[in-house]
C-alpha cells in the first residue's frame, strides 16, 4: 500500500493511516487501517504530532456521529476549560510521582484545582457535558485520575455531604490509582485485553497503592479506597474479595466513578462506548454496586441526557424527551415523525449522542 504524509492541519474524516501512529511516549494512537474520524483528528491534535502517514486511497464518506462532540469543543467555553483541565492534568502528574518519591505534596492544592475546573454557576449536568467532550484522548492514568476526581466531586453534591467530605471524596478520586505507577508499562499501555499473569500483575495496583499512601497524612478514607475501589458488594471484585459493608463507603463511590469513566473513555482499539449502553450496564449490576450510590449515579447521570439528541440503531435521530426511572437506559425519545418509548421496543436502543 502506498502512502504520503499529511500535515496534522490537512487531515480529513475518511482518510486511512497508513502505519500505526505512536506518541512521544511510545504508546500506541491509532493503528494502521484506521479510518480518520473527527473524534481521531482531534486525538491526533492532542497529541501534537506534526504529520501522519496516510494511504493513497480515495478518501471513505464517513458518517458523521461526531457532531455532538464537534459543536461543544467549538465554544470559547470548552476551549478554555481544556486549558485548565490540562494543567491539572500536570499538577496530578507531578504530584503522584512526588508521593512515589516521597517529596512532600499539598493535597489541599490538588483538590481546589480540580474543584475550580467547574466553572462559574455550571449545573452538576454542564460539567458532565465537558467531560464527555474530552473523552477523545486515550485513558492514561492521569487523565483517568483526574475525571474520577471530577466524578466523585459531583456524586459528593448529589449525595448531600458536607464540603469537608467532599474535598475528602475528590481527593479519593484523584489518588484512587496511584498503584499504577508501579505497575510495567507494557501492562499498564497495552492496547487489548490483558493475558491472565497480566491481569494479576495489574491486580496489584490496589495494595500496591495503599502501601504507598499508609504513611502519609491523609484520611484514611483516601488509603481505603485506593485499596477497595475494585472491591465488589457482591464478593466478586479484588483484593481480598470484601463483600457490602466490609468496604469503605467511599471506595464503593469512587469504583462507580472509575468504572463510569473507565467505558465513555476512548480506547486505542474502540471509541468510547455510548453513555446509555454504560448505564444499562451499570443496571445489571445492583448486586455488584452499592445500590445508594448506584442509584444516585444513575438517575442524575441519565436525568442530564434529557431533550439531547441521540441516535439509534436503525439510523434515525431522535431527542430524548423522558427519563423512564423504571429502566434508566432506555429513554422516551421523539423523532421527526412520532415518540417512541425504548422500554416498550427492545429491538432499538441508542447507539451514540448527536
Amino acid at each position: 500500500m502506498s502512502k504520503k504524509y499529511v500535515l496534522l492541519g490537512e487531515l480529513q474524516p475518511g482518510m486511512m493511516v497508513a502505519d500505526d501512529v505512536f506518541s512521544d511516549s511510545g504508546q500506541l494512537i491509532l493503528a494502521t487501517n484506521s479510518i480518520l474520524t473527527d473524534s481521531a483528528i482531534y486525538k491526533l491534535e492532542c497529541h501534537k504530532l506534526f504529520d501522519i502517514p496516510i494511504s493513497d486511497q480515495p478518501i471513505l464518506n464517513v458518517e458523521d456521529t461526531e457532531s455532538y462532540y464537534s459543536k461543544m469543543r467549538k465554544t470559547p467555553e470548552f476551549r478554555e476549560f481544556r486549558g485548565e483541565y490540562f494543567k491539572e492534568v500536570n499538577e496530578i502528574k507531578a504530584s503522584l510521582q512526588n508521593i512515589m518519591d516521597n517529596k512532600d505534596v499539598s493535597y489541599s492544592d490538588l483538590v481546589d484545582g480540580t474543584l475550580a475546573l467547574r466553572p462559574p454557576n455550571s449545573t452538576s449536568y454542564h460539567m458532565f457535558d465537558l467531560l464527555h467532550n474530552i473523552r477523545e484522548l486515550d485513558d492514561l492514568t492521569f487523565t483517568h485520575s483526574v475525571n474520577v476526581g471530577i466524578i466523585c466531586s459531583i456524586m459528593g453534591s448529589w449525595l448531600d455531604l458536607a464540603i469537608d467530605d467532599i474535598r475528602v471524596l475528590t481527593l479519593c478520586g484523584l489518588l484512587h490509582d496511584i498503584g499504577k505507577l508501579t505497575i510495567p508499562p507494557e501492562i499498564l499501555l497495552k492496547p487489548g485485553k490483558l493475558t491472565s499473569e497480566e491481569y494479576e500483575i495489574m491486580k496489584n495496583h490496589t495494595t500496591n497503592g495503599y502501601t504507598i499512601l499508609l504513611d502519609k497524612d491523609l484520611d484514611p478514607r483516601v488509603k481505603n479506597a485506593a485499596f477497595m475501589h475494585h472491591e465488589r458488594c457482591n464478593g466478586t471484585g479484588y483484593p481480598l474479595k470484601l463483600t457490602g459493608s466490609k468496604i469503605s463507603s467511599f471506595a464503593k463511590i469512587v469504583s462507580i466513578a472509575d468504572v463510569y469513566d473507565a467505558m465513555t473513555a476512548t480506547r486505542v482499539y474502540r471509541e468510547p462506548i455510548c453513555p446509555f449502553s454504560v448505564i444499562e450496564t451499570f443496571e445489571f449490576g445492583l448486586d455488584i454496586y452499592d445500590p445508594r450510590y448506584l442509584m444516585t449515579f444513575l438517575e442524575n447521570i441519565s436525568e442530564s441526557y434529557l431533550h439531547n439528541n441521540v441516535k439509534l440503531n436503525d439510523g434515525e435521530v431522535a431527542e430524548i424527551v423522558y427519563i423512564n426511572k423504571q429502566n434508566l437506559s432506555r429513554p422516551m425519545v421523539k423523532t421527526k415523525d412520532n415518540f417512541i418509548d425504548l422500554a416498550q421496543n427492545p429491538k432499538l436502543r441508542i447507539v451514540s449522542l448527536v
